[in-house]
C-alpha cells in the first residue's frame, strides 16, 4: 500500500528501499503489473476529476490511514 501512495502522490516518491521491498516480495513481472495497475487507477481517477465525475462518498471509507489524517 505504500508503494501505491507513494506513485500516486505528485511527484511520485517511491524510494529504492520501497522498490527493493516489493521486488522481495513479488516476482518482477507482477511488480510491474502491480506498478501498471495503480499508475492507471491514478490516471482515471484524475481524468474523471478533470472533466467534473467525482467520487460517490466512498472514499473516506476506502482512503489509506495518511490520506484520512490529512482530510480531518
Amino acid at each position: 500500500m505504500a508503494n501505491a501512495e507513494a506513485m500516486t502522490t505528485t511527484p511520485p516518491t517511491v524510494s529504492d528501499k520501497q522498490r527493493v521491498r516489493l521486488l522481495g516480495q513479488l516476482w518482477e513481472r507482477a511488480m510491474v503489473e502491480l506498478t501498471t495497475e495503480v499508475g492507471l487507477a491514478n490516471l482515471y481517477a484524475h481524468s474523471n476529476v478533470s472533466i467534473g465525475i467525482e467520487s460517490r462518498a466512498h472514499d473516506s471509507v476506502c482512503q489509506p490511514d495518511s490520506a484520512r489524517s490529512q482530510v480531518a
